[in-house]
Parts: C-alpha cells; sequence; structure tokens
C-alpha cells in the first residue's frame, strides 16, 4: 500500500487543485517556515480518518477548509484524495482484486462530512478498518513527527504500547473485541429481559394453575346463560370476546413474532460477529503467507545473485591460476642466469687474494713508525687535559655560583611574580565568591518559583483529569440518551408509517369514497377532513356536528360530482356525497349572545386550508360552540331558530330544538385524530430528529473535546514532568554553587597562607644571593694562572701533531689500496650472497605460487559445491513458492468463501431487523385495538355481572386456553434462553480466541522489537545498551512498555532525562526498529532531523537508506543532506500570502526554498 498519488483543493493553505505523485523511493518536500509544507502531512493524516482538530493543529474541524486570505475568499469545501497502490499485497482481501485504491474525504462549512472509497460512498469505520494492522492509519508509527518522537519519549507505557500493537497486527483483533463485547453485553441484556418474562410468565402459570377449577365451574355456569332471556346481550358479549380473542391471538403472534426476530437478530449478529472474527485471521493468515512468499521470493533473488558473484570468483581463480603457472616459468629462468651470474664473482675473488698480501706487509711497517708517534703524542695531551681539567673545574665552579646566581634572581623574581599573581587570583576569588552568592540567591529563588509551579501544575493537572472524567460520563449519558432517542424515534416512524399506510388505503372511509379517492382524478381534491384542523378539545364537538359530512368528497364544480356519482353507479362502488368548491358562500348574520357558556362560532376554532374557505363557511357558517348541553339549551330558548349549537361533549341542538348525542360521533372523531396524529408525529419525529442530530453533533463535538483534553492532559503531564525534572536539576545546581562558594572561600584562605610564605622564601633567596657574588670573584682571579701553563704545553702538541700528519697521510693512502682492494672482495661477497639469497627467494616464490594455484583449484571445488547447494535450495524454494502460491489461493477462496457468508448474513440481519419494526409496528396498533375492545368488554362484562352474575364469584373466563397459551409460550421462552446462552458462549470463546491471538503475536512481535532496538541502539550512538520493559510480564494483554536507555558513558536510565538530540535518536532507534521487525508500506517523516547534529543526521540517512527496498519515505525537511539523499524533491511556497503552491524543484532550488 504505498502511496501513489494525493490530490488537495481548499485544504488548510492549498486553495487551488493540487496534484503530488510520489513515485520515487525517496521523496522530499522542502520549503521555508511558514510555506505550508506540513500541511501535507495534516492532509494525509485528514483523509485517513483523524478526528481531532488538536492533532491537525486547529481548534475546530472546520479549520481545515481554507479560510481566505487578503485577495481571495474563503471556500465552502475541503477535499483530499489518496491513492494507494496494491502491488506489494499488503491490502485487506475484500480489495485485493483493485490494482488501486484510492481514498476521498470531503468536509463542508455546514458540518456535513463524506467518505469515499474507490469514489464508492463509505462510512469512517470503514476507512480506519482498511488500515487496521498494516502499520498505516492516522495514529500509526507510519506518520513519524517532531511530536510523535515527544510521543515516542515522554508517551505513558500504556500508550506507547499502542505502536507495537499496530506493528503486531492485533489493533483490528482489539476492534473485533470490542465490537464482540458490546454484542455480548446487549446479548446478555436480552438474556436478562427473557428470564424475567419467563419468570413472569412462571408465576403467571402458578397463579392460573389455581384458577382453571374455579373457570370450568364458570363455564357450566356461562352455558346456563345462554338459555337465559339475555340472549341479545349474551350474543354482544360473545362477539365482543371472540374479537378480543381473535386481537389477543394476533397481538401475541405478533408480538411472538417481534420476540423470535429479536432472538435471530441477536443471534445472527452473534453469529455475523463470530464470522467477522473468522474473517479477520483469514486475513491475518492471507497476510502472513503474502509475508512468507515475499521473504521466499527475496531468498531466491539473492541466492540467483550470490551464484552470479561465485561464479564470476571461479572464473578469477581460474584466471589466476594461468598467471601463476606463467609466472614460475619466468621465476626458473632467472634462477638459471642468477647461477652462471655467481660462477663468475667466484673467479674474480680468488684473483684479488695475492694483491691483498702484498699490501698487508708494507701497511704493517709503516702502523708500527706511527704508533710511536701516537704515544708520544698521547703524553703530552694527558698533560694539557690534566691543566684543562684543573681550568674547567675552576670554571665549573664559577659557571655554577654564576647558575647560583641566576636562579637566586630568577627566584626572587619568580616568587614576585607569584606573590603579584596570587594576589590577583585572590581577588578573582573573592569576586567569584561575591557572584555565586549572588547566583546562588537567584536560583534558590527560581527553585521556589519552580516548586510553586510544580505545585500549581500538579493542582491543573488534577483539575484536567477531573474534567475528563467528567466528559467522558458526559459522553457515555449523551449516548445513552442518543440511543434511547433513537428507539423512540424508531418507534415514531414505525407509527407514522402505519398511519400513512392506512391513510394511503383509505381505512375508515366510506366504500364510495374510497372508490373514488383511489381515482385520483385531478378535478377530485380529498374529503373535508383533510381541509379543516382543530385543537384537540374541539374535535369531539367538530366531529359531532359534521358527523358523515366530514367524508364529503371535494370536487372542482356540480360537473365533477356528477360525473364520479355516475362512476360509482356504474362500478357498483356505493355511495358518496360531494360538494363543490364554488359552492356559495353563504355566510349568515354574525350571533350575540351574553350567556357565559357561549365559547363563538366554531369557525373561530378551527384552521381551513387556503382556498376552501367557502367550504368550511357552508359547513360550519350557522354552527356555534358551547361548553355544556345545558347551556346550549339555555341559549337556544333564548334566542330560537338561528343556529345550530354544539357542545363541547359533541351535543348538537339544531335551529328546530332537536337534541342528539351518545357516541355515535365516535367514526368521525377518530378520522380527525387519526389524521391530527399524523400531523404529530410528523412534527414530533422533526423535531426529535433535529433533536437527535443536535445531540450527536454535540456528541461528535464532544468527542472532539474529550480527544483534546487528552492531548493536552498528556501535554501537561508532559510540563509537570519537565518541571518537575528541572526542579531536581536547579536543586542539585543550588547545592554545586553552595559548594563552589564553600571551596572559593577556601581557596582564598588558602591562596593569603601561600602569598605569606613567598614573601618569606623571596628574602631569603635575595641573602643567598649576595654570599655567591662574594664567592664568584675568587674563582676568577685562579682561572688566569691555569691559562697560562696550558698555552705552553699546547704549543709543544702542535709540533708533534705535524710530524704525525705526515706519518699519517702515508698510512692512509696505504690504507686506501688496501680498503679499495678489501672492498672489491667485499663487493663480491656481497654479491654472492645477494645472489644466494635471490635464489632461496626464487624457490620460495615458485611454492607459493604452487600453493596459490593448489588453493585456487580448492576454493574452486567449494565454490562449486557451494553453487550446487544453492541451485538444491533454489529448487526447494521454488517448490515452496509454488506450495505458498496454492496455499494462498485456497486461503483466498476460503475467504471469499467466509465474506460471501458474512454478506449474506448481513443481508439477513436487515431483514430480520426490518421484520422486528415492522412487528413493533403492527404490535403498537394492535395494542391500541385491543385496548379499545377490551375496554367495551369490560363495560358488558360489568353489565353482565351487575344484571346475572351478582350471586357468582368472579371468575377468570380464559384461564383455560389462556394456561395452555403461557405454557406453550413458557417452552418457547426457555428454547430461547437456551439459543441466546449458547450464543454467548460462542461469543466468550470467540473472545478468548482473539485474547490468545493478541497475546501470542504482541509477546512475539514485543521481543524482536526488543532484539532489533538493542542492536541499532548502540549502532547509532556508536557504543550503549538499550532496551524494552514490560511494566507487567503477567498481563499480556494491557501491560504498558518502557524505554531503558544508556549511552556511552552514561548510566542506565529513564529515556526521558537524555539531552534533545539524545532523545531524538533514542525515539529513531525505537521506532525504526519497529520498521525492520513489521516494515510499515510507506513512512512519513515530519522534520524528524532537526534536533540531529551531522554525524547523527549521517547515520539517519544510512539507516532510511537501507529500508528504501520495502518501505517508500515521504520527508519534510530543512536539511541539505537529506534533501540530497530524496529520489525527487517538491518544493512548497507562498507565492502570494495565505496560498500555497507546488513546485518540482532540483536540489539547489530546494536549498534556496529551504532557507
Amino acid at each position: 500500500m504505498r502511496i501513489k498519488r494525493l490530490e488537495l483543493v481548499g485544504f488548510k493553505s492549498f486553495l487551488e487543485p493540487t496534484v503530488i505523485d510520489f513515485d520515487a523511493p525517496i521523496v522530499g518536500v522542502v520549503g521555508p517556515n511558514g510555506c505550508g509544507k506540513s500541511n501535507v502531512v495534516d492532509a494525509i493524516r485528514w483523509v485517513m480518518g483523524e478526528m481531532s482538530p488538536r492533532s491537525l493543529r486547529g481548534r475546530s474541524m472546520e479549520d481545515v477548509i481554507f479560510n481566505g486570505s487578503e485577495k481571495r475568499a474563503p471556500v465552502g469545501m475541503a477535499e483530499v484524495s489518496l491513492t494507494f497502490s496494491t502491488e506489494d499485497g499488503i491490502v485487506p482481501a475484500e480489495y485485493a482484486s483493485f490494482s488501486e485504491i484510492m481514498i476521498t474525504r470531503r468536509l463542508y462549512r455546514s458540518g456535513d462530512s463524506e467518505y469515499l472509497v474507490n469514489k464508492i460512498p463509505a462510512r469512517l469505520r470503514d476507512v480506519i478498518d482498511l488500515f487496521l494492522g498494516t502499520g498505516v492509519g492516522h495514529k500509526a508509527y507510519s506518520i513519524i513527527e517532531q511530536g510523535k518522537i515527544d510521543f515516542a519519549i515522554n508517551a505513558k507505557p500504556e500508550d506507547r504500547r499502542l505502536l507495537l500493537e499496530e506493528a503486531a497486527g492485533v489493533s483490528k483483533f482489539k476492534a473485533r473485541k470490542e465490537s464482540a463485547l458490546r454484542k455480548m453485553e446487549s446479548t446478555e441484556q436480552n438474556l436478562a429481559r427473557l428470564r424475567d418474562i419467563l419468570h413472569e410468565v412462571t408465576r403467571q402459570i402458578n397463579s392460573l394453575d389455581r384458577q382453571v377449577k374455579k373457570a370450568e365451574r364458570y363455564k357450566i355456569l356461562k352455558d346456563e346463560l345462554r338459555e337465559l332471556e339475555l340472549k341479545l346481550s349474551s350474543l354482544s358479549f360473545l362477539n365482543q370476546t371472540q374479537e378480543h380473542l381473535e386481537l389477543s391471538e394476533l397481538f401475541e403472534d405478533w408480538q411472538r413474532r417481534e420476540s423470535n426476530s429479536s432472538i435471530q437478530l441477536t443471534t445472527l449478529e452473534t453469529d455475523l460477529e463470530r464470522g467477522r472474527i473468522d474473517l479477520t485471521e483469514k486475513e491475518r493468515q492471507l497476510s502472513s503467507l503474502q509475508e512468507r512468499s515475499f521473504e521466499v521470493q527475496s531468498r531466491l533473488q539473492l541466492l540467483g545473485t550470490q551464484q552470479g558473484f561465485q561464479k564470476k570468483e571461479i572464473h578469477r581463480l581460474e584466471e589466476t591460476r594461468i598467471l601463476s603457472l606463467r609466472e614460475v616459468e619466468e621465476i626458473k629462468e632467472r634462477l638459471q642466469s642468477l647461477t652462471l651470474e655467481k660462477q663468475d664473482y667466484e673467479k674474480r675473488k680468488s684473483e684479488g687474494e695475492e694483491t691483498r698480501r702484498d699490501y698487508s706487509i708494507t701497511l704493517q711497517t709503516a702502523e708500527k713508525e706511527l704508533h710511536e708517534i701516537e704515544q708520544k703524542r698521547d703524553e703530552l695531551t694527558r698533560q694539557i687535559d690534566l691543566t684543562r681539567e684543573e681550568r674547567y673545574q675552576g670554571s665549573a665552579q664559577l659557571a655554577r655560583l654564576e647558575g647560583e646566581k641566576r636562579l637566586f634572581e630568577e627566584k626572587r623574581i619568580s616568587f614576585k611574580s607569584q606573590i603579584a599573581s596570587k594576589r590577583i587570583v585572590q581577588e578573582e576569588s573573592t569576586k567569584q565568591l561575591t557572584e555565586r552568592q549572588a547566583r546562588l540567591q537567584q536560583r534558590q529563588e527560581i527553585f521556589q518559583s519552580i516548586s510553586d509551579q510544580v505545585k500549581s501544575l500538579k493542582l491543573e493537572l488534577e483539575k484536567q483529569k477531573e474534567e475528563l472524567a467528567l466528559g467522558q460520563e458526559r459522553k457515555q449519558v449523551l449516548n445513552e440518551e442518543i440511543d434511547l432517542q433513537h428507539e423512540a424515534l424508531v418507534l415514531k416512524r414505525s407509527r407514522l408509517k402505519s398511519l400513512l399506510e392506512l391513510e394511503k388505503n383509505f381505512e375508515g372511509y366510506e366504500e364510495g369514497v374510497r372508490a373514488i379517492l383511489k381515482e385520483k382524478k385531478s378535478e377530485v381534491f380529498g374529503v373535508v377532513a383533510e381541509f379543516i384542523e382543530t385543537a384537540p378539545q374541539y374535535e369531539l364537538a367538530l366531529s359531532a356536528v359534521l358527523g358523515e359530512k366530514l367524508q364529503y368528497v371535494v370536487v372542482k364544480s356540480h360537473e365533477e360530482g356528477v360525473d364520479a356519482i355516475n362512476y360509482l353507479k356504474l362500478q357498483s362502488a356505493g355511495r358518496s356525497s360531494f360538494i363543490p368548491l364554488d359552492i356559495r358562500d353563504h355566510s349568515t348574520e354574525s350571533f350575540s349572545s351574553e350567556h357565559s357558556g357561549v365559547l363563538g362560532p366554531l369557525l373561530h376554532h378551527v384552521q381551513i386550508k387556503k382556498g376552501y374557505q367557502a367550504v368550511a363557511n357552508s359547513l360550519l357558517g350557522d354552527v356555534v360552540l358551547i361548553k355544556t348541553l345545558a347551556d346550549a339549551l339555555a341559549v337556544w330558548k333564548t334566542n330560537g331558530h338561528k343556529k345550530t349549537l354544539v357542545t363541547l361533549e359533541g351535543e348538537v341542538v339544531d335551529p328546530t330544538g332537536v337534541v342528539s348525542g351518545g357516541t355515535s360521533g365516535i367514526r368521525g372523531k377518530m378520522l380527525l385524530e387519526k389524521k391530527r396524529e399524523i400531523r404529530d408525529l410528523q412534527t414530533i419525529i422533526a423535531e426529535m430528529e433535529n433533536e437527535v442530530g443536535l445531540k450527536e453533533d454535540t456528541f461528535s463535538q464532544l468527542e472532539g473535546h474529550l480527544s483534546d483534553l487528552t492531548i493536552d492532559l498528556e501535554s501537561l503531564s508532559h510540563r509537570h514532568h519537565e518541571e518537575e525534572l528541572k526542579q531536581k536539576s536547579l536543586e542539585q545546581e543550588v547545592q554545586h554553587l553552595g559548594e563552589e562558594c564553600r571551596r572559593v572561600e577556601s581557596e582564598a584562605q588558602k591562596l593569603a597562607q601561600e602569598i605569606s610564605q613567598l614573601t618569606l622564601e623571596s628574602d631569603q633567596v635575595q641573602h643567598s644571593l649576595g654570599e655567591v657574588v662574594e664567592r664568584n670573584q675568587g674563582l676568577s682571579e685562579n682561572l688566569g694562572d691555569h691559562d697560562q701553563a696550558l698555552s705552553k704545553q699546547e704549543e709543544e702538541l702542535r709540533e708533534v701533531l705535524v710530524n704525525l700528519r705526515h706519518l699519517q697521510d702515508h698510512l692512509s693512502g696505504l690504507r686506501v689500496q688496501a680498503a679499495a682492494d678489501s672492498e672489491r672482495k667485499a663487493l663480491s661477497d656481497r654479491e654472492i650472497e645477494r645472489l644466494l639469497k635471490t635464489e632461496t627467494d626464487l624457490h620460495q616464490r615458485i611454492e607459493q605460487k604452487l600453493k596459490e594455484i593448489t588453493d585456487s583449484h580448492q576454493k574452486g571445488n567449494l565454490l562449486d559445491k557451494s553453487i550446487e547447494e544453492a541451485t538444491v535450495e533454489i529448487e526447494s524454494l521454488k517448490k515452496i513458492a509454488g506450495e505458498l502460491v496454492s496455499h494462498q489461493d485456497t486461503l483466498k477462496t476460503s475467504y471469499e468463501t467466509l465474506s460471501a457468508t458474512v454478506q449474506e448474513k448481513t443481508a439477513q440481519l436487515k431483514n430480520i431487523r426490518k421484520e422486528n419494526e415492522l412487528a413493533k409496528s403492527h404490535t403498537g396498533d394492535l395494542r391500541v385495538t385491543i385496548s379499545r375492545v377490551e375496554s367495551e368488554l369490560n363495560h358488558l362484562e360489568q353489565q353482565i355481572n351487575e344484571k346475572y352474575l351478582v350471586n357468582l364469584k368472579e371468575m377468570n373466563l380464559g384461564a383455560i386456553p389462556e394456561y395452555e397459551e403461557l405454557k406453550t409460550r413458557q417452552q418457547f421462552l426457555t428454547q430461547q434462553i437456551e439459543d441466546l446462552e449458547t450464543s454467548i458462549n460462542a461469543l466468550k470463546k470467540a473472545i478468548q480466541q482473539v485474547n490468545q491471538t493478541t497475546r501470542k503475536r504482541f509477546e512475539e512481535t514485543f521481543h524482536r522489537v526488543n532484539e532489533r532496538f538493542q542492536t541499532l541502539f548502540p549502532r547509532l550512538f556508536q557504543g550503549g545498551r538499550a532496551e524494552l520493559r514490560l511494566t507487567n510480564e503477567e498481563d499480556l494483554l494491557n501491560s504498558g512498555v518502557e524505554l531503558l536507555v544508556q549511552p556511552p558513558g552514561k548510566k542506565l536510565s529513564h529515556v526521558g532525562l537524555l539531552s534533545g538530540g539524545e532523545k531524538a535518536m533514542s525515539a529513531v532507534a525505537f521506532v525504526f526498529s519497529i520498521f525492520l521487525v513489521k516494515p510499515s508500506p510507506f513512512c512519513i517523516l515530519d522534520e524528524v532531523d532537526a534536533p540531529l547534529d551531522d554525524l547523527n543526521t549521517q547515520r539517519f540517512h544510512k539507516l532510511i537508506t537501507e529500508l528504501t527496498s520495502r518501505t517508500q519515505f515521504i520527508l519534510i525537511t530543512h536539511n541539505r543532506g537529506t534533501m540530497e539523499r530524496a529520489d525527487l524533491l517538491y518544493g512548497v511556497t507562498m507565492q502570494e500570502p495565505g496560498v500555497s503552491k507546488l513546485v518540482s524543484v532540483r536540489l539547489s532550488e530546494g536549498l534556496k526554498l529551504a532557507s
């Protein structure tokens, strides 16, 4: 999943459509500060699902939309598209058939957002699931900026664990586990509800068991009752009872269907979740096979390369062997030449022996005479030497005295200089003492200030934690409220759908009215009830006074009414009344009465749709609304035959005085109530949808706020930790300054003592200097006498030396001739010796070359054997590769089958949910109808009991069928409970399997990353050691991860105590250790090299180069060396203030842009 292309428009400072192609292993993005280059990283994080505005360096998510500049207006939408290639095979199985995947995210200023995968609408969850376990994602280790470096160093051990979980590929398992836990919790709630129902049913069965015998007695009495004179009442009672039983059975059937669908829903959801977990395991196995296949292919390529090198080496060894044989022949020829040359030198050596014997006799005579002269010379020399020795001793003593004089003088000057220097040091020490005491006071004040700040941060930290806890509680409460409102909204929508369905089928209307309305002619506008509305308290009065007129069909004119009547006759479809829109508006005279019961004309209490006022006036123009029937009769008696009077209870007094009342108007009232309920439900649903939307927006904002709070909390915790470190550092510095002050004060005292001692020694040296001057004068007089005796002896020696020189010249001539002859002999000896040595060397070279030839032959044989072994291994690996491909195909087929099963289960789940909602809707409707029938039934039973069953005790007529029905339901509920318990056990088993897989994979990854970390850290630091440790080795599912490092020359400590550069390199070692274990398809580094010095930067570059074979790198940088490593450079500029532009640049231009 390497990044292929990034497209931006309206995102932050990228106003214009911008396309960045990442078609190189290392791509660099450069530019000056503030140009918007980090917005490229933000865009990638955002499109991959980042939901925290703070992580994108904003206050709200709207900040990612271009907000305008001096010359440009704000835009209403931000859009980012990110395209991945799938050549490496690291992709979810459902996308394996695509050559590339494009993810798109849009955000509008209205707050609406869209996600698309390959241009198909998707959910945020789908986008996040796409990257789970790949090492890629907005929070994974594939995107590393300086903040992530701080996170790797300063994060809590539990948070640092997330990076290893992503590398281990268990993040998807954790998501599935959380989903399974939610399903299990929901299933357990359903199970608890069913157990409560079963308990209640069992209680009812126990109660009914005692009533069965009484019910039998009651049935006998009921049979006798049928023979009594109240046959009509009994028949009515039986009709109502039968209707009640049928409705009850229908209600029970729908309830059973609802319960059954709920159980099926839960079971299917459990099966679906288990299938998804199995699907995730298949994905993991497929990914593991792909990684193994990649390793086999890499090994094959490596063996092929090694074979090539070995064949070249064999060829080189053969050439070397041929050259060595040729060189051996040349050496043998040279040995023959040396043998002849050695024989020539032996001959010349024997000829020179006779000449050397003659020169020896003459040389002996001359040397004897020379010996006698040299004895005389030696005697004179001895006498001169004695004289000179006496003079030398005197001179030496004089020089020694002069030296002592100079030494004492130098000591005197040195003591004077030391005293001055010590006094300067003393003054400087006093000054330092004053400065350090002042600095000590300053540091103590700073220490106190930081201590106060640490306390303040601690309080603020506790406050933030409390706010976060309250926010989490508020989030949970809000989530529960949203769920409850969603459930209520489903019920309301279901009820509205049922009412609209009844309205659509014209239920409750006369046959003729239904026939006309179903024709849907353009001249037919509907019935009167559709155009007149009133408040609930006036509905009974309106339905009573209009009665059947509510079903009058409103037409355009009388002609359309006649046509409709003819249609009803032709179709034998019943009767209907028609009222034309052009009916005469015969408004009557106004009505006035001082009676307190008069509420005014009924028209004043209704609302008429526009265009239908004439119809309303014709029907209600002469109707007056009165409070009670007594008031109506009083008004009629007062005003006479003028108006129709209607009361709130539905009694009507017409102008002639005829009084109507009772319950006959209930049908019209139900028609008005149904229409009012539809209107009310539409209003309520709209309000509820708006309220749910607002709450969901609040929930999203709360989630963002909680995310920001978490980031703030981590930042605050980091600041608190840093301030504590500063506090400890200042405390140590204060102690050190105190010790320094004491040391400087002690040195000042010591200097005063040294100055006193030096002054005393200087006085002693001055006294010794005077004594040396006096002794020096006496020695100078003795040296003059020795000089006269020495001159006389030297004159005699000169005469002897003249004679000696003449004899030596003669002897030298003889010696030169003898030496020349000896030199010739020695030269011959040396040449012979050289020739012998050369001969020996050549023999040794021959042996060496022959040995080299033998070694080359052996090495060639070894290489041939190695090539044969490599060939065998290659054939074996090719066989393994074929098996892997076959296994991979089998696994893909299994995965596709399982995926199809999951999709089929999902479709079944949707159908069952629809059936469940339909059952709930029908159950609600039946509950209303049953309530009405039960009310009428209770009324009839009351009448019968009052008149004819006064002497009988109250019996439960339906005890026996109800008992049988409850027994059946008890068995049904017991079976459902067993099914749910089986589902829960299956979920628990699945969760246990997920835990085992997670534990195993995390442990393996931890040890592998730890090994890499222990190897990589000393390599980057040129020494030292480091390791990862678990905070709780017994709990591998939740244990945190600690970083312990020891740079060269330092003690093993927590990584937070290192310098900035050391922290950065330690984090690089940790993150790249993860990369070496689980290479991410791409890695984005945002100015990670900023805190590194030149040497560490070079090591950093070398590491990146090694990883490019498996990972694509995108580098945001200012560093020249990093730019030189990039295969492709992009420059981000802001030629127009506030608007970023992208250009492809050369290295020199990149350096200019970066500066």
